[in-house]
């Protein structure tokens, strides 16, 4: 498989739809191929303290996933206690967003791997800061030039979620790799999780893929047993030739 692009941006249509779980299974099924491919969160919120230091779970898990033995700080280089949208935690905590941290720690994995899986905090439309009248994650991906991987849930109400999210990528002109549905809860006998994976592959002119299946446990382990039962090497492959597009 040629990688074509440098990285991917994975957001969401909501906040709880399984970034993190999505991310990792993309760096593991990425790793069997023998792509070196490192994770990068650049704001997480809602971190532990521990011994006067930020614990950031989700940017750990990451990193876990990808192997690596890197610091936290190029993993995760802006965190906050407050769990919220990153401006408000910034505003609560008494310091802004570093952005400049973020491109740094950028540009320096881009420059040391062949990939670099960048996760955002909540959906697009998340407010980073007030900067400009108002710096929000579809910026962040913007300016760090990455397509975009969208990860939905299958539950009610994703066909509103994910088509917004959709025409605001496409309105900010940003390619759009694929949009990944994820069963965050049991399969239940639900007319909407049962349609809605059609129903978006109608809809949409970008690919869709899934659903991925339902992890019982938030660990490598239950990532790689999902990885069995569905791997997602169809979308590396639009990724792989996302760069191709027209933006």
């Amino acid at each position: 498989m040629i990688i074509r692009s440098r990285g991917v941006f994975v957001s969401g249509t909501d906040t709880g739809v399984g970034k993190t779980m999505i991310a990792a299974a993309l760096i593991r099924s990425m790793r069997r191929r023998g792509v070196r491919v490192a994770a990068l969160k650049p704001v997480e919120t809602g971190c532990l303290q521990e011994n006067g230091t930020l614990i950031p779970a989700d940017g750990l898990f990451l990193r876990e996933a990808a192997g690596l033995s890197l610091p936290v700080d190029q993993i995760v280089p802006v965190r906050y206690a407050t769990p919220a949208a990153p401006m408000v935690a910034a505003r609560r905590e008494g310091y802004p967003v570093d952005l400049e941290a973020i491109h740094e720690a950028f540009d320096s994995l881009t420059a040391s791997f062949d990939f670099v899986v960048v996760e955002g905090a909540g959906g697009l439309m998340v407010p980073i800061s007030d900067q400009s009248g108002g710096y929000f994650m579809i910026d962040l991906v913007r300016d760090l030039g990455l397509p975009l991987m969208l990860v939905a849930g299958t539950r009610l109400g994703t066909i509103n979620h994910t088509l917004l999210s959709v025409r605001q990528a496409d309105a900010a002109r940003i390619p759009i790799a694929g949009v990944v549905l994820n069963q965050i809860v049991l399969p239940v006998n639900d007319p909407a999780e049962l349609t809605n994976p059609a129903l978006l592959r109608e809809l949409l002119s970008v690919p869709v893929v899934g659903p991925f299946p339902h992890c019982t446990e938030k660990t490598i382990a239950g990532i790689d047993a999902a990885l069995e039962a569905v791997d997602p090497g169809d979308l590396m492959e639009v990724i792989s030739g996302c760069s191709d597009r027209p933006s």
